[in-house]
């Protein structure tokens, strides 16, 4: 079972200058615990960390807890249909 899995933006259109997200999978109680760590540097130095103190991260954690509690009812509507 693979472990790890990682990837990063170099390039787009949105004002971030860097991003990184790191997912690692490990066995528990006969399931995967799925943990992510996300890291990024937004662009515009100064404004651009007011911009992610006042909006940005609350965004971006909304959308990470969004993926995880899909992922979370994807597993467990397949486990359903499967038994």
């Amino acid at each position: 079972m693979h472990e790890a899995l990682a990837f990063e933006l170099y390039e787009c259109k949105l004002p971030v200058r860097r991003l990184k997200h790191t997912y690692t999978l490990v066995s528990e109680g006969g399931g995967t615990l799925v943990r992510q760590r996300m890291e990024y540097e937004l662009k515009f130095g100064a404004l651009g960390r007011l911009l992610d103190a006042l909006v940005v991260r609350r965004k971006w954690n909304a959308g990470v807890q969004s993926f995880f509690g899909g992922l979370k009812r994807y597993v467990e509507e397949g486990r359903k249909k499967a038994g």
